[in-house]
């Protein structure tokens, strides 16, 4: 959860540039959490490309 309000924090400093400017100040541990929460909202997207289409399933990405 905690990777999910810090990405949502980090989307709304990069949204208005700030993020550009704070990046160089953000301690690395502060990232560490966005950054598992990207890791793994990738190994869901890859997992689910993998399977590929298939009628009988309705997500996400049928509509995508």
């Amino acid at each position: 959860m905690d990777g999910v309000i810090v990405g949502l924090q980090m989307m709304q400093l990069q949204f208005y540039g700030v993020l550009t400017i704070l990046a160089p100040f953000i301690p690395k541990s502060a990232m560490k959490p966005k950054q598992d929460m990207d890791q793994y909202t990738q190994e869901l997207v890859d997992r689910r490309m993998e399977r590929g289409y298939d009628p009988k399933t309705v997500d996400v990405f049928n509509y995508l």
